[in-house]
């Protein structure tokens, strides 16, 4: 099976890229997984290999992230556009969130956080949104394998 990944930066470039991984069984429920607390760690290791700040958690980041993965499940698709038509920055702007930066990765892995976070940095596009200078503020959230990292600043 492969497992796709797409990411999107608004305005500045879009880019998908695939990856050979094994079948990825079917869940009954969406669980978050315990790996998400990792983020933080993950995000600050490749962020300082760039000699860049870090970034901090947004709640309202984590709940667009949110609804991007569970309409790619409900949709059992992976895509930045959701089942309603909107993108990734329909989706923070609806959750109060007021950028000037957006940028989205979206992954299916069943390697859980560490699994996407590793196919995003072997991508060149992906690993650029999560090591681009304009971005402070991130959200993230994965269930049943499919996983949304959202990166962004405010105004």
């Amino acid at each position: 099976m492969k497992v796709l990944l797409y990411c999107v930066v608004l305005a500045l470039s879009a880019c998908s890229t695939s990856i050979n991984q094994a079948p990825v069984p079917p869940t009954a429920t969406g669980t978050k997984s315990p790996a998400i607390v990792n983020a933080d760690s993950l995000l600050y290791e490749a962020r300082k290999a760039k000699g860049l700040p870090n970034v901090t958690k947004n709640p309202r980041l984590k709940k667009a992230a949110q609804a991007q993965t569970l309409d790619m499940i409900e949709m059992a698709t992976l895509s930045h556009k959701g089942s309603n038509g909107s993108n990734s920055r329909d989706r923070m702007r609806a959750q109060g969130y007021k950028g000037c930066f957006f940028a989205e990765n979206i992954a299916k892995t069943s390697k859980g956080l560490e699994g996407a976070f590793d196919l995003w940095m072997k991508s060149t596009d992906h690993r650029n949104n999560i090591q681009n200078r304009k971005a402070t503020e991130y959200g993230i959230y994965g269930a049943n394998g499919y996983w949304t990292l959202v990166l962004a600043s405010p105004c």
